[in-house]
């Protein structure tokens, strides 16, 4: 019996993409023959054993490598899939001259020089007049932000003038690559806006746009209660937005290694849950399953999509749901398992950084916290757990270490855990009760400050 089969289907496929490209396909495929051999070497051990014990040991080595190789088999096709997905999509990408698609996620933008533009992600359907065969998403930047200003919204049709490229990938080794970057987030290439982005007049207002509004008048009636700095850090925590906190504010938490708590992620996510499990006075059965599930997506949708923010949900999700049906919940188990789902979709996410901490984080707190727990069982053990693994890892792709952040990261979260729910209940009320929430946006300024 292979305990936690998830795990080597997880790393199964981890393996097989980064084989397939890095490698090639050729490569990917002898890997899977390979594992092959190694079924037929096991088979043939479990049949030479004269002792039951050794047997079984066998038995399972060779179930483990059936696993793998099975796991290996369906991330190929799957691989295969994409890339045929992929070669179409470029061929619409290469004759893009006029776009219609899907407002998905916009932003303003302020370059170094002072210029400022806004950012959309479009889900496109239809490419010089014609519809296409596959959905895929561009990068639009519009620089004609007198014209445009905030005047289109999440759910908006929109159309585009402009030429579609391919983002540049990194000339130098180990440097930035866009291109992957834009990859891994599902985006197929970037489009300079030649003319305003126009939006369909008649369309009318879908769900996504009216919770982007009621987002952005919410964090107006903050403007007016506190200053802006606060405001930008709030709504970092609370949405992910941090297009508005200053530089000096974002390197301090980046030095401090807690810049994980300015992008919403598993631990908002759990406080967010915590806090409606205490709200939620009846028995969580069906209708909390129901309720709380409503207010995720909503919440994900506020949140841009955010990869972190939709593997955090799934795996509240999958919690709620072993408690529905009386099954135990694992964590590693259900990390692994969105893992593998967040891969099927889009194998490009490996390459992520946000992707690798995630996963790694999760990894090292199963791996290392037991043994930390032997020696120290106090509140930093679990910091402590996460940094032992991340510390290298963070090394090498940011080249700085930070020393304080397994001691910072213990306080940060719990201010956070006081700054989440009060902020939610701000929001819920900012247009029903402007006493309470004065007196919540002061507090929550107050919180900012001392964080």
């Amino acid at each position: 019996m292979v305990r936690r089969p998830l795990y080597y289907v997880a790393v199964a496929f981890v393996f097989e993409i980064v084989l397939f490209f890095y490698f090639g396909k050729s490569a990917s495929f002898s890997a899977i023959l390979l594992l092959m051999f190694f079924c037929i070497i096991s088979t043939h051990n479990i049949k030479k054993e004269s002792y039951e014990n050794d047997r079984c040991e066998s038995r399972c080595n060779f179930n483990k490598i059936l696993l793998v190789l099975m796991s290996c088999a369906v991330c190929f096709c799957n691989l295969c899939i994409y890339e045929n997905g992929q070669s179409r999509i470029d061929r619409y990408v290469k004759s893009v001259k006029t776009s219609e698609g899907i407002v998905k996620h916009c932003e303003e933008k302020k370059l170094y020089t002072g210029m400022d533009f806004m950012q959309y992600r479009v889900r496109i359907f239809r490419v010089n007049g014609k519809d296409t065969e596959k959905y895929f998403d561009l990068l639009v930047k519009d620089y004609n932000i007198k014209t445009n200003r905030k005047s289109i919204i999440p759910g908006d049709t929109v159309t585009i003038v402009g030429k579609a490229e391919k983002a540049p990938s990194n000339t130098n080794p180990n440097c930035f690559d866009y291109s992957k970057y834009l990859m891994s987030t599902g985006i197929s290439a970037v489009v300079e806006a030649e003319k305003p982005v126009k939006s369909s007049e008649e369309a009318s207002i879908k769900t996504e746009g009216r919770l982007y509004m009621l987002k952005e008048r919410f964090k107006t009636a903050l403007r007016h209660n506190i200053n802006s700095r606060e405001v930008a850090v709030i709504s970092g925590i609370m949405f992910g937005d941090k297009q508005n906190i200053d530089e000096e504010t974002m390197e301090n938490f980046r030095k401090n290694g807690t810049a994980h708590i300015l992008a919403v992620s598993g631990i908002h996510v759990g406080i967010i849950y915590g806090f409606l499990s205490f709200l939620w006075r009846w028995k969580k059965e069906k209708a909390y399953f129901l309720t709380v599930t409503v207010f995720f997506l909503c919440y994900v949708v506020m949140a841009s999509f955010s990869p972190s923010v939709i593997r955090a949900v799934f795996m509240v999700e999958a919690h709620m749901l072993s408690n529905i049906i009386n099954r135990r919940y694992d964590l590693s188990s259900a990390a692994f398992l969105i893992a593998v789902i967040s891969m099927i979709r889009n194998p490009m996410q490996i390459f992520h950084a946000g992707f690798q901490m995630s996963y790694l984080a999760v990894l090292t707190m199963t791996l290392f916290l037991p043994y930390i727990k032997r020696l120290y069982t106090g509140v930093l053990a679990a910091s402590a757990a996460v940094q032992l693994g991340l510390g290298p890892y963070i090394m090498y792709q940011f080249n700085y270490l930070s020393l304080v952040a397994i001691f910072v990261n213990v306080p940060v979260v719990i201010i956070s855990g006081l700054l989440v729910p009060m902020g939610f209940v701000s929001f819920a009320i900012f247009d029903l009760c402007r006493p309470l929430f004065f007196i919540l946006s002061k507090c929550m300024s107050m919180i900012c400050t001392f964080l």
